[in-house]
């Protein structure tokens, strides 16, 4: 099964689809199912004139008359093929959502827990020790995040944390961990002030984060509390999963809703585990 596609209907209008682009043609149900059914990776662009208009043309889409599994005010309507388990979200002409997507939508995907990724994980902590020379002796890499939780669904993304004695000593070595594969995302460094945020590859879909932070830093206790108090209880780390697999399917487009959703849990547990109420933590 691809992930979820989020289809734009309503009047399509040039500033919607930015600076120069075409508008594209009215709903064309044989290009979108070629799109889902080769698994393409973008949403197929389709302008309607209402939901009702194209809702009639929806029986004729391979997988079966789909069914409308829910209804979100701020997204739009969503619909399942039940012959084939595709999913597709219709979005609401000017809703929030429409504005900030475009046509190239990444979609979250949680995927069950993979043993390859602590492999993985050992594989790209050699190649940044080699890339920090020297420095190395005075770090700690740790392996965060769901998939440094054996048995628990995550995105398949390996978060790596390198803890430094101050932050600012990884600066000397940027141009060594651009070399091995990790470029610096210096857009970020505002959200993310506490850290320096590197990503591998530089394009999506990303395979590795390296969050290099202070040792000791509200940053560093935070993720390895969260990350040992979910090896810790199966039963927890179960809820995460359950909670992290119903906002995919919420926000399956918009990771800003996905990330804020889960915050409240994970304040709970950092709360449970330092014996003190938590403040919101560190947004990944």
């Amino acid at each position: 099964m691809i992930g979820r596609q989020l289809i734009p209907f309503g009047p399509c209008r040039r500033s919607n689809l930015g600076p120069g682009a075409v508008k594209p043609p009215l709903f064309d149900r044989r290009r979108l199912a070629q799109d889902w059914f080769a698994g393409a990776s973008r949403a197929a662009g389709v302008a309607y004139r209402g939901a009702g208009e194209l809702a009639k043309q929806l029986p004729g889409l391979p997988g079966g008359q789909p069914r409308r599994e829910n209804h979100h005010p701020r997204s739009g309507f969503h619909f399942v093929l039940p012959s084939s388990g595709q999913s597709f979200t219709l979005l609401k002409a000017g809703s929030p959502h429409r504005q900030k997507r475009s046509f190239m939508t990444r979609h979250i995907h949680v995927a069950p827990y993979s043993p390859t990724w602590p492999q993985r994980f050992q594989a790209e902590r050699q190649s940044i020790l080699s890339a920090l020379g020297p420095l190395a002796d005075a770090c700690a890499i740790e392996h965060i995040g769901s998939t440094a939780v054996p048995g628990l669904a995550a995105k398949p993304i390996i978060d790596i944390m390198l803890g430094l004695p101050a932050l600012n000593d990884i600066e000397p070595s940027i141009p060594t961990l651009k070399s091995a594969g990790f470029p610096l995302q210096p857009q970020m460094a505002a959200a993310m002030a506490d850290r320096h945020y590197f990503a591998k590859p530089t394009a999506h879909p990303r395979e590795v984060h390296l969050h290099a932070v202070a040792l000791g830093s509200a940053f560093w206790r935070d993720k390895l509390a969260f990350r040992d108090a979910l090896r810790a209880d199966e039963r927890l780390a179960g809820q995460y999963a359950d909670l992290k697999r119903r906002l995919a399917y919420d926000h399956s487009g918009d990771r800003a809703a996905y990330t804020d959703e889960k915050s409240g849990f994970i304040a709970s547990v950092l709360a449970m585990a330092t014996g003190k109420p938590h403040g919101k933590p560190a947004a990944r």
